[in-house]
């Protein structure tokens, strides 16, 4: 060792194990000695003591009894300083290491809470979309349990809405049951009215046309709300507007009788 210079004491990695308290007492001494003649070994060791004492104090979570005792012990037992006669003092050396196991001790306890932190989230995340799915799925058999219901209900009726010329493949099945004042539309996908156009849906009472829903996917097998007063369906061909008051009964398209 003697005969290495700075620069290939350096890369041997015996600074690091110094200062980690790795090496043996014959190693540790000699180490030592090697870094009192050489400032600019000495220079780095003062860097990485600092780098070890700044790794203790930036993790400042209380380490166990356990790790304080233990590094007590070590220094009790093993390190007579009075018998030192080397240039540099042990004392540095040995509060390095205690700075290390502490500052190593603290960052794995850290790490092990950050860890939990981090499922913890995960679990939580997880818990809360099995949570909307188990609602989703509660609202979806809700709704197909009250759609069963319906059609099995003896009061529930049906009743054809068939296109004229102005839309000739144009076919709703109505199941309504006026006792409940719903209905569900079973529309076929074979007619085609255009980007511009839409279906709209009305109840006839006592001469007046009520509208009662837009006929598009989103009411296909749906339960609907209407009025039981209602005597007959009829179905309007319209433009695609915001709000419609009433049909344009020259733009009919199939109407029944309920």
């Amino acid at each position: 060792m003697m005969n290495l210079s700075p620069e290939e004491f350096l890369e041997t990695g015996l600074l690091e194990q110094y200062a980690l308290g790795l090496l043996s007492e014959e190693e540790a001494s000699e180490v030592a000695d090697y870094i009192s003649k050489h400032p600019q070994v000495m220079s780095l060791y003062d860097e990485l003591q600092d780098t070890m004492y700044s790794l203790a104090e930036s993790h400042g979570i209380t380490p166990p009894d356990r790790v304080k005792t233990k590094v007590m012990e070590n220094i009790s037992t093993t390190t007579d300083i009075s018998n030192t006669t080397k240039s540099i003092s042990w004392l540095p050396h040995l509060s390095t290491a205690a700075a290390i196991l502490l500052g190593l001790s603290t960052l794995f306890y850290y790490n092990i809470v950050t860890n939990l932190d981090k499922q913890l989230k995960t679990k939580s995340a997880e818990y809360a979309q099995l949570e909307n799915d188990c609602e989703l799925t509660k609202k979806t058999l809700d709704s197909q349990n009250k759609i069963y219901a319906f059609y099995k209900d003896t009061n529930t009726e049906s009743a054809v809405l068939k296109g004229n010329e102005k839309l000739p493949k144009f076919e709703v099945v109505s199941r309504y049951n006026k006792s409940k004042s719903q209905l569900i539309l079973d529309t076929n996908s074979r007619y085609s009215i255009g980007n511009d156009k839409m279906l709209c849906l009305w109840g006839d009472i006592d001469g007046e046309m009520i509208l009662i829903a837009k006929i598009n996917e989103s009411t296909q097998g749906e339960i609907i709300d209407f009025s039981s007063d209602m005597t007959s369906l009829n179905v309007t061909l319209e433009d695609l507007k915001e709000e419609i008051d009433h049909p344009d009964v020259s733009q009919l398209v199939a109407s029944v009788s309920i």
